[in-house]
């Protein structure tokens, strides 16, 4: 393989090369600077975060103050929130429950009424009896629309709940 290597000949051109090692060793220099560069520029990184004078954009870093801020702001609105949906829609079932309870009382009333008077009762007396054997239920104040219970609770806070002894 040497002797017909040998006997090849190659066409050289000596200043392409020359000048290909030239540029090899620029890009060398070149390399060399700019990792120079940059140890200095993460020193000086360094240097800033361990004064305290490193970046405060809440963005870029985020662990300032204002985005740890930012967060719990968040979290509160958020738990408060929640408790405040709960506890109102916790009101409107209570409501809802007692009014039904008390209607159930209701009809239960009458239909024990039709139980003990069986097939006695003529059509004409069940408005009698009726009157005589239900109790008088009060089903009190209709509850109250969102917008009255925040205006309530709001008076109630600023003290101009203006309430008569």
């Amino acid at each position: 393989m040497l002797s017909e290597l040998s006997t090849q000949k190659f066409d050289i051109d000596s200043r392409k090369i020359n000048s290909l090692i030239a540029e090899q060793a620029q890009n060398e220099q070149r390399s060399q600077f700019l990792d120079a560069m940059m140890r200095v520029i993460y020193a000086r990184q360094v240097e800033k975060q361990a004064l305290g004078e490193g970046d405060t954009d809440a963005i870029t870093n985020p662990n300032t103050r204002e985005t740890q801020i930012l967060r719990l702001v968040q979290t509160t609105i958020t738990r408060f929130g929640t408790l405040a949906v709960i506890s109102f829609l916790v009101g409107i079932l209570v409501s809802l429950y007692r009014y039904n309870v008390k209607l159930a009382a209701f009809y239960l009333a009458r239909a024990d009424l039709f139980i003990l008077l069986g097939n006695e009762i003529k059509p004409s007396d069940v408005k009698a009896f009726a009157s005589s054997f239900t109790p008088q239920l009060d089903f009190g104040k209709t509850p109250s629309t969102p917008i009255e219970q925040v205006v309530e609770m709001v008076r109630a806070v600023r003290g101009l709940d203006k309430q008569t002894d």
